[in-house]
């Protein structure tokens, strides 16, 4: 999943604007993390999604 489709999803799902919010923030924390401990950003900013989207069958 890439970010939009990720910001896509939340939209839909996610009604709290204040969850959203805080969601962003987190994204922003872990591709921090990541350039700190060089690891791909990408990645590491879509960890925000997995606790609140429900689960996609692959």
């Amino acid at each position: 999943m890439d970010r939009e489709t990720a910001l896509k999803a939340i939209q839909e799902n996610v009604k709290n604007e204040n969850l959203i919010k805080h969601m962003l923030a987190t994204e922003a924390i872990m591709r921090a993390l990541a350039r700190r401990f060089t690891e791909n950003e990408e990645e590491w900013g879509l960890a925000f999604t997995n606790s609140h989207l429900p689960s996609q069958e692959v």
